[in-house]
């Protein structure tokens, strides 16, 4: 028996949609918080939990806390979570479409109306469908989840700080943020192949989208190809609204930051210790 809980009025529209197809014996439809939800007397705990619970940016306006609470209390120590693992990826962005599209529209120069329109939504990101070709760099995995191990706690801030290397030439804009969510294959045959399901720009569009920070119009700037970019970014849960997350974007400079060995960027200091590097394996 399979038992579906929902906390609103979609609920009895469940209910309707089991009893269309047929599956009144099998899936029992409880509306219910999953909080207040009790399993039936004499049963034990249940072999999968199955939960589409991911938010903006994968955790923002997300149930995810839900979802540990019910993995906690109801799941068996062997029990399956459907999606099973999260991963949050960065990545630095052109966003023509708030900054150079007002540059020229119809042959009017609208470059004050985008820069008071970027200006009036500078407190939030922006939930857009930035292209594949868009993104400068492949993306830096900001934090990764394990859905059958991790916390409440281990969910209240995520912190980066990174020097990325600019992989293709454009101009940098934004911050785009986006998740992946993996499934276990249930396939007997191949037990360890995974299902995603993917936000990244270069997938097919989804109803998340991705999260844009917006540069301010004076810090953005064209970059080529192996440029270095640094930054820090940190997600922390608000304080009024455990559901909710406040983020913060802060410029570094590239010059000042440490820069993983070897670095490929065109920095002279790079560039040398490369070298250096490379020599030192010669000789050995």
């Amino acid at each position: 028996c399979l038992s579906a809980v929902e906390a609103s009025n979609l609920a009895r529209l469940a209910r309707e949609v089991v009893k269309e197809n047929g599956f009144e014996g099998v899936v029992e439809v409880v509306e219910s918080k999953v909080e207040d939800f009790q399993l039936p007397e004499g049963e034990g705990k249940v072999d999968i939990i199955v939960s589409e619970w991911m938010g903006f940016f994968l955790l923002h306006e997300g149930m995810l806390d839900s979802v540990i609470y019910a993995r906690d209390k109801f799941l068996k120590p062997s029990g399956l979570m459907f999606p099973d693992t999260a991963t949050i990826y960065v990545a630095p962005c052109s966003v023509p479409g708030r900054f150079d599209e007002f540059e020229s529209l119809s042959g009017v120069s609208l470059r004050c109306f985008g820069r008071e329109l970027r200006k009036q939504k500078s407190d939030k990101p922006e939930i857009l469908n930035v292209e594949g070709d868009q993104l400068l760099h492949e993306g830096h995995i900001m934090a990764w989840l394990d859905l059958k191990e991790v916390s409440t706690d281990d969910l209240n801030e995520f912190d980066m700080k990174e020097v990325l290397i600019i992989q293709k030439a454009g101009k940098f804009q934004g911050v785009c943020i986006w998740f992946d969510c993996s499934f276990p294959s249930g396939n007997a045959s191949e037990p360890t192949k995974e299902v995603v399901l993917s936000t990244n720009p270069n997938s097919p569009a989804t109803h998340w989208k991705q999260s844009v920070i917006l540069l301010p119009e004076d810090a953005c700037e064209t970059v080529d190809k192996l440029d270095p970019i640094a930054f820090s970014l940190s997600l922390a849960r608000n304080a009024e609204n455990r559901r909710r997350y406040n983020l913060q974007l802060t410029l570094l400079d590239a010059e000042k930051e440490e820069h993983s060995l070897p670095c490929e960027c065109v920095m002279t200091k790079c560039i040398l210790m490369k070298a250096h590097l490379q020599s030192m394996e010669v000789d050995q």
